[in-house]
């Protein structure tokens, strides 16, 4: 029995040899094949994630032209109130302007030498508030 297992020693280590290269060819072509699996399933992630980076920025762009449509009509409306105060304080104050040139013009038109007196006199403090200046500007 000893001689059998002597024997059967080498030969065991010859078939191991011979088998060696078609072992390494298997596991070449199991890890090909978990390569290319890998591959795939990185490749289908990578299209399911692409989808779904689509739909986000298809939902987050329609949320921005919202809120966009939003900012404008707020503004607009708030532009529209603007504009209609300016234009009620414009005829108001046009109003008022008009109705003080009328008192002034009634009022030059009954009393035209106390109006000339009033000019007179508005003319020249003026002209002496221009003196005092000018002169404080020369020293």
């Amino acid at each position: 029995m000893a001689e059998k297992t002597e024997k059967e020693a080498p030969r065991t280590a010859e078939a191991k040899e011979k088998e060696a290269p078609r072992t390494v060819d298997k596991a070449k072509e199991l890890v090909s094949e978990t390569v290319d699996r890998t591959r795939d399933v990185a490749r289908e992630g990578l299209g399911v994630a692409r989808e779904k980076l689509k739909e986000a920025s298809a939902v987050a762009s329609k949320e921005i032209r919202r809120g966009a449509d939003q900012a404008r009509k707020v503004a607009r409306e708030k532009y529209e109130e603007t504009a209609e105060q300016l234009r009620k304080g414009y005829t108001q104050v046009r109003k008022d302007v008009d109705g003080l040139v009328d008192d002034v013009n009634d009022f030059v038109r009954d009393n035209p030498g106390k109006s000339i007196l009033v000019a007179f006199v508005v003319g020249f403090f003026f002209g002496w508030l221009f003196r005092l200046f000018h002169r404080r500007r020369d020293v």
